[in-house]
C-alpha cells in the first residue's frame, strides 16, 4: 500500500513549503508566490457562466484596490493574501467549515508579516475592507454571475456595485496586473 506525506504543508512554486498550521515556519516566499497562487485561484469555485474562462482572486484584488480609497489600496490588494495558499473556499461552505475559516484567517498576519506588510493587518481585516469586498461582490454578481432567482444574494442586498464593469482577464494577465499593482502600491507604502 502506498503511503503519503501527511504533513500540513504544500509545495510552493519556488520549491519551498508553506505550512498551514504554523505559517511562520514556512519556507521563505515572496509576493511572486502570492501573485501566482491568486492568479490561478478562481473565484466562486469556478461556477461562472461558460463564456468566462476564469475569473481569478488576483483580478478581484486588483480591481478592488483600484476602487479603494488611497490609504487602503495596498491593503485591498492584499486582503485575500491567504487564498494564495489555502485557495478560495466559497463563502457558504466556509460558514459550515469553521475550522478551515479559522485556520486560513490565522495565516493572514504571518503571511503579511513575511511580505513586510504586517502593519496592514488591521486594515485588511477591518469592517471598512469588508464593506469594500461586499461592493466588489455585488459588482461581480452584476457582471459575471448567471441570472438567478431573486436577482441578488442576501449578502449583496442594498449594496451598490462599483461603476466599472468587470471583464475577466487571463491567468497570465491577472498575475502581471497584480504584480504591477503591488510594485506601484508597495513602493508608495515604503
Amino acid at each position: 500500500m502506498a503511503s503519503f506525506n501527511q504533513s500540513a504543508d504544500i509545495l510552493m512554486a519556488n520549491g519551498g513549503y508553506f505550512d498551514f498550521v504554523h505559517p511562520v515556519l514556512s519556507d521563505p516566499f515572496t509576493i511572486k508566490e502570492v501573485a501566482l497562487g491568486l492568479a490561478r485561484c478562481c473565484r466562486f469555485g469556478g461556477q461562472l457562466p461558460e463564456w468566462i474562462e476564469t475569473y481569478s482572486v488576483a483580478q478581484h484584488c486588483v480591481l478592488m484596490a483600484a476602487e479603494a480609497p488611497d490609504r487602503l489600496k495596498l491593503s485591498a490588494l492584499l486582503h485575500e493574501v491567504e487564498e494564495a495558499f489555502f485557495g478560495d473556499m466559497v463563502g457558504p461552505l466556509k460558514r459550515i467549515c469553521p475550522d478551515f475559516k479559522e485556520l486560513s484567517k490565522a495565516a493572514v498576519l504571518p503571511i503579511l508579516a513575511r511580505l513586510g506588510h504586517g502593519g496592514h493587518y488591521s486594515e485588511v481585516t477591518s469592517p471598512e475592507m469588508k464593506a469594500l469586498d461586499n461592493r466588489m461582490l455585488a459588482t461581480e454578481q452584476r457582471d459575471l454571475c448567471a441570472p438567478h432567482e431573486g436577482g441578488s444574494w442576501a449578502l449583496t442586498q442594498g449594496i451598490e456595485p462599483f461603476h466599472a464593469a468587470v471583464e475577466p482577464w487571463s491567468i497570465r494577465r491577472s498575475y502581471a496586473e497584480f504584480m504591477a499593482a503591488y510594485a506601484r502600491l508597495a513602493g508608495a507604502d515604503a
